[in-house]
């Protein structure tokens, strides 16, 4: 029956009615370990579940995922039950009453055993509370249920405290939450109207953080158990282990289960969901090289999944991220070629044909905005695909008489796009290049600055350079010095020597020749793209304005002179 109310969708009266079961089970069941670890493996996942908030990953922000979980397993393991008949279902009945508290460091992982004949759930749980040495209180309207509810004929050995403790506030439609060394037990309805602000709100998430503490004591209690009596699927277990540790902010210990989980099980299920968040976890600590090969290794292992586009969406963002755009485009095609979400599909056309763009391919980027403008005509995406259409033709039409008129419609473009995180991380480096070609650099520095908080990895340096160019083009030199600090202390020599070649271009502007020529030296003296020529020239103009003709003269002539 529990089973039968979870695949309707009714959670809370699932695990009401499986925590009754458990807490009642009989003698016959209970010499059966297998059945009773999975079905405590059962209920603690569909409780960490309940409680969960489950919001999928979109386009613009990698999300931790949560498997579901199926209960549609072969359930043979059940069936010789049914050879018990009453017996499975009728528990022995407890003669002697008998309560056991262990200690342990952690309240939710101390073991407990209970004999209990007949009791209200609020005596029990205040008796629990007596034994453990704490408190109890209950809410206004948790009262009345915990007192209602009978509870009859329970035998448990060596379970963890907080396990017993939500069994018996799920019997009553209720949760419970540590603070301190103090228990607290509210109704469900009331956690159900938890609002934005206030008490409620406060208690859901204080239950959620005590539903996965319980949850990585039980589990660590099964595996304990499975030496002796093994659990059926265990790797959903190694995967449970590793959400609770995620809710619990456990980064680390999250990653080794999941890691785990896909050295021993790399073909269940699961393990998508594994080398998924694996990815995201990876992404959120800056590492986008380890989170890029997670990626890919779950569309390897799921290639039908219906986030496995997202997967190669996300790798190919990572890869834009490093500026290995042509490493990028083979990943953004395959996401727009298996894409079925409506959202998906274009965000991957829209950073394809930003990757054209930036490798100098107009011809490319306006045939595949073409070829897809039924798919890219929806919003959000649509003034970004006309933004991304008006400078390919830009490019292509350069020179031509029809070039103003393509100015004219790009900067149209430009001014209608409302968001520019659709295009990240190569739109604003377009954009801004479209606006200095514009001649409208504080265009340019805004779009720089929207997306500098966010920037990071090659990305970052690149959009630095981006923003310097642009103050320089407003006369900003403060700024420049600010901004090419944080470009000088990366290990990125041809970056550096860039940041060296603005900071020498900036200093010759506000007449302070002699950081010119330092920083003018410094290019180099370093491998940069910057023209020899350009650098040599700027030395010299640097030399006649502090009257050192003979250097100046060098330089003219195309020769470094000695310092």
């Amino acid at each position: 029956m529990a089973r039968l109310e979870y695949r309707q969708g009714r959670q809370g009266a699932a695990c009401q009615r499986l925590a009754q079961a458990l807490l009642t089970a009989s003698d016959h069941v209970l010499q059966a370990p297998s059945v009773i670890g999975a079905t405590r493996l059962e209920y603690m996942a569909w409780t960490v579940l309940r409680y969960t908030e489950t919001s999928l990953p979109n386009i613009l922000e990698p999300a931790i995922v949560a498997a579901p979980w199926s209960v549609e397993a072969p359930e043979n393991q059940w069936l010789w039950l049914n050879k018990l008949g009453d017996q499975a279902l009728r528990p022995w009945p407890v003669a002697d009453e008998s309560w056991q508290v262990r200690p342990d460091n952690t309240p939710e992982e101390r073991l407990v055993s209970v004999r209990i004949a007949q009791r209200s759930v609020r005596e029990v749980l205040q008796r629990l509370a007596q034994e453990a040495g704490t408190q109890v209180a209950f809410s206004a309207a948790a009262q009345g249920l915990l007192a209602e509810r009978q509870l009859h004929d329970v035998h448990v050995e060596g379970w963890p405290l907080g396990e017993l403790l939500t069994l018996f506030a799920d019997t009553a439609d209720c949760a419970w939450y540590r603070e301190g060394n103090s228990w607290y037990v509210v109704s469900s309805a009331e956690l159900g109207a938890a609002t934005a602000l206030g008490e409620r709100q406060t208690w859901l998430e204080q239950v959620r953080q005590s539903v996965n503490r319980t949850a990585r004591a039980t589990l660590n209690r099964l595996l304990l158990q499975s030496h002796d009596a093994a659990v059926p699927g265990l790797h959903r277990l190694f995967w449970l282990r590793g959400l609770s540790h995620q809710r619990l902010r456990e980064r680390h210990d999250a990653a080794m289960w999941w890691e785990r989980l896909l050295l021993r099980w790399p073909q269940q299920p699961e393990s998508f969901y594994a080398s998924f968040n694996l990815a995201v976890m990876h992404w959120e600590e800056g590492d986008v090289e380890t989170a890029k090969r997670y990626w890919i290794r779950a569309a390897d292992q799921a290639p039908d999944h219906r986030l496995t586009p997202l997967a190669y969406l996300y790798a190919g963002r990572t890869e834009l991220e490093q500026l290995r755009v042509e490493q990028a485009v083979p990943l953004l095609r395959r996401a727009a070629h298996i894409a079925k979400a409506a959202d998906v599909r274009p965000a991957a056309l829209l950073l394809l044909s930003a990757s054209y763009l930036h490798l100098d391919n107009a011809v490319a980027a306006h045939h595949l905005l073409v070829e897809n403008r039924r798919v890219l005509q929806r919003e959000p995406v649509r003034n970004c695909a006309a933004f991304l259409d008006a400078l390919a033709r830009s490019r292509l039409r350069l020179g031509r008489m029809a070039d103003r008129r393509e100015a004219e419609d790009l900067l149209t473009a430009l001014l209608h796009v409302p968001d520019w995180r659709f295009l990240e991380p190569l739109g604003p480096l377009l954009a801004g290049q479209a606006w200095m070609r514009l001649h409208l650099p504080e265009q340019a520095l805004r779009i720089y600055r929207q997306a500098l908080p966010r920037a990071r990895s090659e990305w970052r340096k690149e959009l630095l350079l981006a923003y310097g160019e642009s103050c320089l083009a407003l006369g900003l030199h403060e700024e420049i010095q600010r901004t090419m600090r944080e470009l000088l202390q990366s290990a990125d020599v041809e970056r550096t020597a860039a940041g060296h070649w603005l900071l020498a271009r900036s200093a010759l502007h506000q007449a302070d020749y002699q950081k010119a020529i330092e920083h003018a030296r410094q290019v180099l003296l370093q491998p940069a793209k910057v023209p020899r020529e350009s650098v040599l020239r700027l030395l010299g103009e640097a030399y006649a304005a502090i009257g050192d003709a003979p250097r100046a003269a060098e330089c003219f002539a195309g020769r470094f002179p000695e310092p």
